[in-house]
């Protein structure tokens, strides 16, 4: 009858104070689910002895041990039936082999066989080893061997051996004879294991039940509590077939279950209660996340849901029933509870999405927006009383107040202006509400003034989305919790102190604050912690067993009047006792592994010196709750600040060989004493030994003496030397005086020879003294002697129509001729103008240009500039002429495998021009002939004009050093001094028509030389552009009197330009002139061809240059309409007679083209022909009066004919054709197309 009681009871009994196991299987990496015994390690660490291997589990890492046949250092077996420690403090294990294993360390075991199969394992008084056989024969295991013993002398043995659960054979048990006692009182419970409580409970582990908690009261035994099995439950047994009980050196409680692993039960497991949907023990409660929480004044818990509603706990340990809201039926939101609050009168408002409803009894009062006055938003999310009777309402749009003396809502200052705010929480102090909001901070709002401030992110808070906030009564510090963590602010708003995951928070998304003593608890999104007030230090409990899940909820908090906390998350409820929760006295082993290997705390560890790259794990041994940053650790000799201990191998690099020591201190202790210390050092090596440097010292000290022993002989030896050798000397300087007085002699013949060739050279001297004018007189001679002979035979090729090629040679002499002729001029030059430059661009320009020009420079230019961005004011026209003059001079006395190095650097406010050569040649030629050079003449007047300095340098090489003069100008001080000049015409937007409006085209480089060169008269207006695009488009859209181009050689870029201006050109009768740096004959033919009206070549003077261009624009303009006589057909006589030789010949031209044109065998090889004149000639007739080709006038022609055909529509567009002098249709309708921007069939429909 007493145990059909006790099993009626046993499931009530199981109702009462949550327990929760913390269960290792081998998805934890244990080797097998069954277990046959446990044993505690001598670290703190526990033995897993289970069906399939040995496990050493040490709260982190599981180490399994199994036999291997190979290996004879193996454990005996895999099915682990005992394990026993003796008074030597070694392990012994029977397993399934044939052997006894002792645990030697090191993952080592030492086997030991018996003739027959081990069947006992157990231990005598004396803590010495016993071992039975299946013979029944026992051995005791002395001397390092097991030996025979009589039965008789283990009577007291055999009474501690008990039946094992699986029936196998009988093991020793510790509690042998209460495990008897209970047996014989519990029949009924089929015990397998037993275990006492440090209070005298004892635990029972059943086959069948779980685990049962009995206690003795009046000689009778008493069940307290009952654990089994429960599915619904994560923290519960996993079987319910218990094989051991065991304690470790903590006070947890080990369970091994048959084929559900180990479960092990906190020692101060009470202190996390934990409430949650059950079948049996909360049947009401949905599997919903709690959104809110209170307790009222009678202890009734009050919990909101979701979207489930609200329920209420009357007594402690009562269901959770629901509660029903008249008007949930007609709006679901009714039942999405957001906030609850407890009023000191009674009642609880209830805050939801569709209003707010105040419960008191049966009676259910309601507010919602729209229907109750001054009630401004139906989403409540927070309440709070001030001293007034005034209850506040926060919500997702607002705040409202309720009077609660007159029992309704009333309007406030300033309350439209809250409006814009969501509001998650509200606290009260001082008069002033304290609002949460999602993404505006913190808001002040003075109950008595109205005034409204704003505390955000600018202010120190780490988001501006504010969960809640709490003011310290002591203090005045105000603490907000944000999404990014917690700030803390004085009384002045002043930031006192930021709090992160940096600082051991468990999350930065804080949703609570609740004070309690000296410390703040707070929920997050990865669980509860606390943090002291005073020091900030934070312990997080995250590791605890219990709770509903990490992720607790936001506003699902609370705290009952005896302190204790309420915690909601979307797995249930946590209520926990903070006084308790951190009352564990119990310090945990601690476990130091080093390159993979476990230290000991007994000795010091030592490490070879090669060794000092260490790999370091540091982490506690003791399978009790305590805060995961409670202990913290530091290396004294490597650093003193205290951290929290890794969660991970770190490195430790590069140590310095000497002691070191780990230290772990308790953060929790008042005083915050070491609890762990280890200690190791890495050995030094050999060479900083105490006795390696003796010796060292010792075997230096004697190489020095030997050292200075031998110098001391040489010295000696030398000194004999010596002696000898100014005796010698001495005879010789005798014998030398006597030679230098015959040298005197000869000397004196020799100054005599000289004195005779000085009057020698003086005379030669005076001969020579007029020889500038004798070169000046030749120079005349000559480019009148072939100059003329030289353009008359140029111009017979061109009407023989020669090749290029074939008249190279002739032309270089009358470039080389014309360019002596302009050089001359180089003294004409007028403008002394300054141009402002900067230096390092102009001469890395001068560079790129020298290096195109591999026909003028053929010999190789080493080019060096050491000159930085500096702007200068220099004569650069004079400048660019000088140099290229001096170098071309040069390069024609190097050799091919020669070079001149030019270096190029600032001093003083001068340019510094290094020149140097190897070549002989050169040298010669400067020392002797350079005064009979054109290039040097002009090199050397350019010199003087820009009060420039030659020094040479070198004797036996060429070195040259030029220095000029510049004024250095600073960037920022450049103005532009020119009215009439224009960089882009965009600048201008219309061309002035009271001016001469000139287009100007170069490099960018060249502009300052341009700008020194054609600025000339105010009535003159230039327009600057170095983009091809941009001269195309001025030419296109303005009407210029000229396009000057400046130093463009004949590249795809400059027939670009002519191919798209051609038209523009013909059409504008627009003048191109061509100024060039130097004399090319080639490239002025092909230009002339391209339509240039004219060639000025450098240097000179701007007189010449303004007569060029300037007048010859103003004469153009004059005469356009003049020209226009020569197209008006049938002129009288008289004004033929008037025309001069050159117009003739040009109306002749027109005559013979108007009237075979149409003929498609007519080109202008028949046009010159008939006018008995070359095509060059022909090409420049027509150039000087329309400024077109003939072969241009002809397609022109052509086309204006073929176009009055296609608007009679007489005749198909072949026939048109073949009328207008095409032979190729297609060839036609492009040249139609592109002349007329239509196709010759579109414009015929047309």
């Amino acid at each position: 009858m007493r145990w059909l009681l006790l099993l009626l009871f046993a499931p009530l009994l199981s109702l009462g104070q949550s327990v929760h196991f913390k269960n290792i299987t081998t998805k934890e990496g244990l080797s097998n689910n069954s277990i046959n015994c446990i044993s505690n390690h001598s670290d703190g660490s526990v033995w897993i002895g289970t069906w399939d291997g040995l496990n050493l589990y040490d709260g982190k890492h599981i180490k399994v041990f199994k036999h291997d046949s190979k290996d004879p250092s193996s454990i005996g077996g895999n099915d682990i039936y005992s394990l026993l420690w003796d008074k030597e403090g070694r392990l012994w294990i029977l397993t399934d082999g044939k052997d006894i294993s002792q645990y030697q360390g090191g993952n080592t075991f030492k086997n030991y066989s018996f003739k027959g199969i081990p069947h006992v394992l157990s231990i005598d008084k004396k803590g010495n080893i016993l071992v039975q056989l299946d013979s029944k024969k026992w051995y005791v295991f002395k001397n390092e061997q097991f030996v025979p013993v009589e039965i008789d002398e283990l009577r007291d043995v055999t009474s501690s051996l008990i039946l094992d659960a699986r029936k196998k054979s009988p093991q020793h048990v510790n509690n042998a004879q209460l495990l008897n006692e209970m047996r014989h009182y519990f029949t009924q419970l089929a015990i397998n294991a037993v275990e006492v409580k440090e209070n005298g409970d004892i635990w029972l582990g059943t086959k069948t039940g779980g685990v049962y908690l009995v206690r003795k009261e009046n000689n009778a035994y008493k069940i307290l509590q009952n654990y089994s099995v429960d599915p619904q439950s994560p923290f519960s047994l996993l079987s319910n077939e218990v094989m051991v009980l065991h304690y470790d050196s903590i006070g947890n409680m080990w369970v091994g279950t048959k084929d559900g692993g180990v479960s092990i039960l906190p020692r101060l497991n009470a202190n996390v209660d934990y409430i949650y949907a059950h079948p049996r023990k909360q049947p009401h409660l949905p599997y919903e996340t709690i959104r809110a929480i209170a307790v009222d004044q009678k202890g009734g818990k009050w919990l909101g849901y979701y979207t489930q509603g609200l329920f209420h706990q009357e007594s402690k340990d009562g269901l959770f029933k629901p509660v029903y809201i008249k008007k949930q039926e007609l709006n679901e939101d009714w039942k999405r509870i957001r906030s609850i609050y407890v009023g000191s009168h009674g009642g609880i408002w209830i805050g939801t999405y569709a209003g707010v409803v105040r419960i008191d009894g049966d009676k259910q009062e309601f507010f919602e927006e729209g229907l109750t006055p001054h009630f401004v938003k139906n989403r409540t999310y927070a309440f709070a009383k001030d001293a007034r009777h005034n209850l506040w309402l926060g919500s997702w749009g607002g705040v409202s107040k309720y009077n609660s003396i007159t029992r309704v809502f009333e309007p406030f200052t300033n309350q439209d202006q809250l409006a814009k705010y969501h509001i998650r929480h509200i606290s009260i102090s001082d008069n002033q509400l304290i609002l949460s909001t999602e993404e505006h901070g913190v808001v002040f709002y003075n109950c008595l003034s109205g005034e409204i401030h704003i505390l955000d992110q600018k202010d120190g808070l780490l988001g501006n989305s504010v969960f809640t906030t709490y003011t310290d009564a002591f203090t005045g510090d105000l603490w907000v919790a944000t999404l990014g963590g917690i700030s803390v602010f004085n009384t002045d708003g002043k930031l006192k102190k930021q709090i992160t995951e940096e600082d051991g928070l468990p999350s930065h998304l804080i949703y609570s604050l609740i004070p309690y003593e000296g410390d703040i608890w707070l929920s997050t999104t990865k669980g509860i912690a606390s943090i002291d007030k005073k020091s900030y230090s934070v312990l997080n409990f995250s590791n605890y067993t219990g709770w509903q899940g990490l992720e607790f909820s936001e506003g699902a908090y609370s705290q009952n009047k005896q302190g204790f906390l309420f915690f909601g998350g979307n797995k249930g409820l946590n209520i926990i006792d903070p006084s308790q929760v951190r009352n564990n006295n119990k310090t945990p082993h601690f476990k130091v592994i080093i390159n993979g290997v476990s230290l000991t705390d007994e000795h010091i560890n030592h490490f070879k010196p090669e060794e000092n790259k260490l790999q370091f794990a540091l982490y506690s041994i003791g399978f009790n709750q305590y805060p995961i940053n409670q202990y913290e650790y530091r290396i004294v000799g490597l650093f003193d600040d205290w951290r929290s201990l890794p969660q991970k191998e770190i490195h430790l690099d590069d140590l310095d060989h000497k002691f070191y020591r780990i230290e772990v201190r308790d953060t929790i202790d008042k005083d915050k004493k070491v609890v762990y210390s280890l200690s190791f050092e890495i050995d030094k090596p050999y060479f900083l030994q105490p006795y390696f440097i003796i010796a060292f010292a010792g075997f230096v000290g004697l190489l020095i003496w030997w050292r200075v022993r031998t110098r001391q002989r040489i010295m000696r030896k030398r000194e004999i030397e010596l002696k000898k050798q100014v005796r010698d000397r001495t005879k010789e300087v005798e014998a030398q005086k006597i030679n230098l007085a015959n040298k005197n002699t000869e000397l004196s013949l020799l100054n005599e020879e000289i004195r005779q060739q000085k009057e020698e050279l003086l005379a030669l001297h005076s001969k020579l003294k007029n020889e500038d004018i004798e070169i000046e007189n030749f120079r005349i001679f000559l480019l009148s002697r072939i100059k003329k002979p030289i353009i008359n035979t140029l111009a017979v090729l061109d009407e023989l129509d020669v090749e290029s090629t074939k008249k190279e040679d002739l032309v270089k002499v009358y470039d080389l001729v014309r360019e002596w002729d302009y050089m001359e001029q180089i003294k004409e030059i007028e403008s002394n103008e300054l141009a402002t430059v900067d230096l390092n661009v102009f001469i890395n320009y001068l560079q790129e240009e020298w290096s195109l020009g591999k026909d003028k420079f053929s010999t190789l230019l080493n080019i060096t500039n050491s000159i930085e961005s500096k702007w200068v004011e220099v004569d650069l026209l004079r400048l660019k002429l000088l140099l290229r003059y001096l170098l071309y001079e040069c390069s024609k006395y190097i050799k091919e495998e020669q070079i001149i190095d030019v270096h190029f650097y600032m001093k003083e406010n001068k340019l510094c021009v290094d020149i140097q050569s190897n070549s002989k040649i050169l040298l010669t030629f400067w020392n002797d002939s350079r005064s009979f050079s054109p290039y040097y003449r002009a090199f050397y007047s350019l010199l003087n004009n820009l009060d420039g300095n030659i020094v040479e340098v070198g004797l036996d090489v060429f070195h040259l050093e030029l220095t000029i003069p510049v004024e250095v100008r600073e960037e920022g001080s450049l103005e532009s001094k020119d009215a009439n000049w224009n960089e882009f015409l965009e600048e201008l937007q219309v061309l002035p028509k009271d001016k001469m409006n000139i287009l100007v085209y170069s490099k960018e480089e060249d502009k300052a030389i341009v700008r020194q060169l054609i600025e000339f008269s105010e009535d003159t207006n230039l327009v600057y552009n170095h983009n091809v695009s941009r001269v195309v488009g001025n030419i296109e859209h303005y009407k210029y009197d000229a396009l000057i181009l400046y130093n463009t050689s004949l590249s795809e870029r400059t027939l670009s330009l002519f191919s798209q201006i051609k038209k523009q050109i013909q059409k504008q009768r627009l003048m191109v002139f061509y100024i060039s740096e130097e004399v090319d004959y080639f490239l002025q033919e092909q230009l002339s061809q391209l339509g240039v009206t004219d060639f000025i070549h450098l240097p000179v003077n701007k007189s010449t240059l303004e007569h060029k261009i300037y007048k010859r624009i103003r004469n153009d303009k004059d005469n356009k309409e003049s020209n226009t006589v020569l197209w008006t057909p049938n002129l009288s006589e008289d004004v033929v007679a008037q025309l001069s030789p050159n117009e003739k010949l040009f109306r002749k031209g027109m005559e013979i083209m108007n009237t075979q044109f149409s003929d498609a065998n007519f080109g202008i090889e028949q046009l010159t022909n008939e006018l008995g004149i070359s095509k060059m000639k022909c090409y420049r007739l027509y150039k000087e009066f329309i400024e077109q080709s003939p072969l241009e006038v002809l397609i022109e022609m052509r086309l204006q004919k073929s176009k009055v055909l296609l608007e009679r529509g007489d005749l198909t567009i072949s026939e048109i054709c073949f009328e207008c002098g095409f032979n190729d249709p297609k060839y036609f309708s492009k040249s139609f197309k592109r002349r007329f921007e239509h196709s010759p069939s579109y414009f015929k429909n047309e």
